[in-house]
């Protein structure tokens, strides 16, 4: 009576049980992949074909034990069931057949599904790498900048390295031939201080005016042309070249002459 005034409260209690029931309850099993759905089906059509075996080895010495005893029409059912299990065995051969070409098929496109993401992953990341460089202008741009700096850094070089001043005014092959003077000059001079005239005994060493002169014709007199800047190096050699001839000059003594006694010796 109470419960049809105040209404029944099993649905409260139901309602409050609910939580704890299906805290208890057993997880739900995900549903399992197509790959593992297939390779199920083949585990189970491999154990039929064998049950298939059994039951047609089975009819097959039935239907011998029939034939034995004159049992023709037994005989003949089994050889029926037997061909019925054998057509069916056909039959699970084929769906295994497809089965297996499925699997297969299915685990190329798999693969193939791999090597797109990948590839369509490596796609993308070449396209940002790029877009950080704005792309092939970007590098174009950069690779003309490096042009344009390795030609200033190149004339930068070569301006630091050039020779400034006097010594970029002077004239190596006029410097080389000044050289070859003076040292021709040099020789000339060592050649005069060791001329000796005569024997150990004869004296002091003398030198006579024609073994100067000689020694001083070999000494070039021409003056290279130079700039008006050189004249003064021109003249000043060879008014050295003139105080040395004329103290040559000076230098030269008359021999003496023969002794009586040497003589009539």
């Amino acid at each position: 009576m109470l419960n049809r005034l105040f209404g029944s409260n099993s649905k409260a209690s139901a309602s409050r049980s609910a939580p704890a029931v299906a805290a208890n309850a057993a997880p739900v099993a995900s549903e399992p992949s197509a790959a593992d759905q297939i390779s199920d089906a083949i585990s189970l059509l491999d154990k039929r074909v064998t049950h298939l075996d059994r039951l047609i080895a089975k009819e097959v010495a039935a239907a011998q034990a029939f034939g034995t005893g004159q049992k023709k029409r037994e005989a003949l059912e089994c050889m029926k069931r037997k061909k019925i299990h054998e057509k069916e065995q056909e039959q699970l051969r084929a769906k295994r057949l497809n089965l297996m070409q499925e699997e297969q098929t299915l685990s190329a496109v798999r693969f193939n599904t791999l090597v797109v993401k990948a590839t369509a992953a490596g796609a993308a990341e070449i396209k940002r790498e790029l877009k950080k460089v704005d792309g092939v202008e970007g590098i174009e741009k950069v690779t003309d900048s490096l042009e344009d700096a390795m030609d200033d850094a190149r004339e930068a070089l070569a301006a630091g390295s050039r020779t400034v001043g006097e010594a970029a005014e002077l004239d190596d092959d006029e410097l080389l031939e000044e050289l070859e003077q003076e040292l021709q000059l040099a020789d000339a001079t060592k050649q005069l201080t060791t001329v000796k005239l005569g024997g150990p005994s004869s004296g002091p060493a003398v030198a006579s005016e024609s073994d100067v002169l000689s020694l001083f014709a070999q000494v070039p007199h021409n003056v290279p042309v130079v700039q008006p800047k050189r004249e003064t190096v021109a003249a000043q050699e060879q008014r050295e070249l003139a105080e040395l001839a004329q103290l040559s000059r000076s230098m030269v003594m008359e021999q003496p002459m023969p002794m009586p006694m040497v003589a009539c010796h």
